[in-house]
């Protein structure tokens, strides 16, 4: 296996877990523990994530590279904290763009992603998908 594939599919791995995590998160009340906790691991996992290359945010996030590397330019994804000459992204951003995506496209909106993806992460309240004014 390729350390590309191996990077690949560990980002798989992580981003299942973490969605399952929150899926169950979510069947909890706010205030409880259990909630809290399986959040706190999210966080733990995301936090601890070694940064993407822009190949495998793409694969993640089912965009072409080339719209991953403009996005990361926009600042729609950012680049990872770190000494690296190479463009390694941020886990959490990605995953944010991510939960983003997939409100988006359950709304059926599959044009016009990067500013309706860039409209949510300024204000997480607004609805997933939005018509355009005429």
């Amino acid at each position: 296996m390729t350390r590309v594939a191996a990077e690949s599919s560990q980002a798989y791995a992580m981003i299942e877990r973490i969605e399952t995590l929150e899926r169950v998160a979510e069947t909890l009340p706010d205030e409880d523990e259990r909630r809290v906790a399986l959040l706190g691991l999210v966080e733990k996992d995301l936090a601890s994530a070694h940064p993407f290359r822009p190949r495998i945010a793409a694969e993640v996030l089912d965009l072409s590279e080339k719209t991953v590397r403009a996005w990361t330019r926009e600042g729609v994804l950012t680049r990872a904290a770190g000494p690296s000459s190479r463009v390694l992204l941020d886990v959490q951003r990605v995953h944010q763009v991510l939960r983003v995506l997939t409100d988006l496209r359950a709304a059926g909106k599959t044009v016009g992603l990067f500013d309706e993806v860039q409209r949510r992460l300024v204000d997480p309240t607004l609805p997933a998908a939005t018509t355009p004014m005429s």
